[in-house]
């Protein structure tokens, strides 16, 4: 869903392949041994406080609305605070959750959820279809500013109709409750991973009354109805965010920890040190050197993310409108070294822009039928790169031409981040004499200037919203509310509205190919550095931790071996 704070920070991560996983519960030493060598032995920690389970979040969320929340540490907050119609396990296939049972047609078109009639919102009002229905109407409604307003009326029947209209006309709309415990909906094309999807926050029910009473300040802890297994009990800036079981959840005797406090630790070495000295259970995504010293330790774990890291360029701003200079720079990016020498925690070189993880109808992982850009022996490359230029009538190597411009680079806040950078900037010098600026900024204001398109070049990443390469591609349409770089074009939206509705896997595969190449290759608008990996620190005795490849943190039934919360001390 979603940019990644320090990636995750999310987990932040936030994922893990599409789907393999686990339960990413810490091995043995014997069953982590690596290729360097055999796990140490754990260290001892301070006992921790009964009944909480603390994990950094990295950062402070944007908007813990979730019909307006578009990072993944606002995520892994709504996933316990709510309850979608389904959950994905820890092998990213669909459980019931608020939904109970479902079926659809054979085309995969047409769906009905039947609810559950036991949970509860945190005010006791029974959770209905309703909810539901109000909260769709509500994301597509333009008035609402959604970024993911997208994500729901690009498959929802007559959802375009119903937003352009805003939100005026739903003569059309495929969303409806023929019953307070039936929910249906109705979609514009096949879509048989329809269930990966509605784990996003843009699906999860929204509880009407706290919303029209509150209005925006209806996130505020104290007002705050939400009908998942925790409630929101606290919430301090630049410090934590307290959640505390709720009584009303459905489920609640399976759900172990009474609080869970999500740290916000920007620092990479204030938050090891808060792992430490038993301060914290989980870290978020580990910073590279951390990541090094620590994987030999029972504590380590590793796992594989549906996500890339890339540089996205502004299409609509100089000097990014120019095609040469965008292609010129994304083949010059030394792809195997950063992964070798500075990220160093198993990542793959981005040879796309669609991650390892997606299986086709065939079998195959999507990047095995799909082309590998930028796969050319860098020396290769740079070749390719300097006669760009040059036929873009740029002065290469004291060639006739216009100098190359010398570009801002826009990063977060973090060593991984820089060090990336830094060695980007150094190659483009290097070989093309483009004197590339960085300029590094907070998370959140990273996000604030990508809405606002107010950057040339920037580091951006992308983890998946659900299982289906159309995740990553269609944030690139014309419109849609992630589409940064101002990036139209018709034939490009064109193969997305083939995407979604082809019944052929095999045509449809072939579009998805095609969409890709003019992203990476044609249009070269971004330019991939690599795919995704997930280092973080679990404490052993935390156990029955769910992450998924999306970038999905599920706590709802982990628990303390040993302690208050292991079911195993119940009688």
């Amino acid at each position: 869903m979603k940019n990644v704070s320090l990636l995750m920070v999310a987990l932040a991560a936030l994922l893990m392949a599409a789907c393999s996983g686990g339960d990413q519960q810490p091995a043995s030493p014997e069953q982590q041994a690596t290729a360097d060598g055999p796990k140490k032995s754990a260290r001892t920690y301070p006992p921790a406080p009964p009944g909480v389970v603390r994990v950094n979040l990295g950062v402070d969320p944007p908007d813990l609305d979730p019909n307006l929340c578009t990072d993944i540490p606002g995520s892994w907050v709504l996933n316990h605070l709510f309850e979608p119609l389904v959950r994905l396990d820890a092998k990213a296939q669909p459980v019931p959750a608020q939904a109970e049972s479902w079926e659809h047609n054979e085309d995969f078109t047409e769906w009905t959820f039947h609810l559950r009639k036991d949970n509860k919102w945190q005010n006791g009002d029974p959770v209905t279809a309703g909810d539901f229905v109000y909260s769709l109407r509500r994301i597509l409604t333009p008035a609402t500013t959604a970024q993911y307003a997208m994500m729901v009326y690009n498959f929802v029947e007559g959802g375009q109709e119903f937003y352009d209209s805003q939100g005026t006309d739903d003569s059309k709309l495929g969303i409806s409750a023929p019953d307070d415990y039936t929910l249906k909906i109705k979609l514009s094309g096949s879509t048989p991973y329809f269930l990966s999807i509605l784990n996003h926050s843009a699906w999860f029910p929204l509880h009407r009354p706290t919303i029209e009473k509150y209005g925006r300040e209806w996130i505020r802890p104290e007002n705050y109805v939400g009908n998942g297994p925790y409630r929101f009990k606290e919430y301090r800036p630049k410090d934590k965010i307290i959640l505390e079981k709720a009584d009303t959840f459905w489920d609640k005797d399976t759900v172990n920890f009474q609080t869970i406090e999500f740290r916000i630790i920007i620092d990479g070495a204030t938050e090891m040190a808060a792992f430490i000295s038993g301060d914290l259970d989980m870290t978020g995504q580990m910073p590279t050197r951390e990541a090094l010293r620590w994987r030999q330790e029972p504590e380590f774990v590793l796992g594989p993310a549906l996500a890339v890291y890339y540089v996205a360029f502004n299409t609509a701003k100089p000097p990014f409108d120019d095609p040469a200079l965008r292609r010129a720079l994304a083949l010059t990016i030394n792809r195997d070294l950063i992964v070798e020498k500075i990220t160093r925690r198993g990542e793959k070189p981005g040879t796309g822009f669609i991650p390892w993880g997606l299986t086709m109808p065939d079998g195959r992982d999507y990047r095995e039928i799909a082309p590998a850009y930028y796969s050319d022996p860098f020396t290769e490359r740079v070749a390719q790169a300097k006669q760009v230029l040059k036929d873009a009538g740029y002065s290469v190597d004291g060639s006739p031409g216009k100098p190359v411009p010398r570009p801002q680079y826009l990063y977060n806040t973090d060593d991984t981040h820089k060090d990336i950078a830094e060695n980007m900037q150094a190659v483009w010098q290097s070989v093309l004499g483009a004197e590339v600026r960085l300029q590094n900024v907070e998370w959140t204001v990273l996000l604030s200037r990508a809405r606002a398109k107010d950057f040339e070049a920037m580091r951006s990443s992308w983890f998946g919203d659900y299982l289906d390469p159309l995740t990553f591609l269609e944030i690139f349409e014309t419109g849609h509310g992630k589409n940064n770089v101002g990036y139209s074009n018709p034939v490009y939206d064109d193969l997305l509205a083939k995407i979604r509705t082809e019944s052929d896997p095999q045509k449809r595969v072939e579009y998805i190919v095609e969409a890709e190449r003019l992203l990476v290759e044609e249009d070269c608008i971004l330019a991939p550095v690599y795919f995704y990996v997930t280092p973080v620190l679990q404490r052993l005795d935390i156990q029955d931790v769910v992450r998924i490849p999306l970038g999905g943190l599920d706590l709802t039934r982990a628990y303390r071996a040993g302690g208050v919360s292991d079911p195993n001390n119940r009688k």
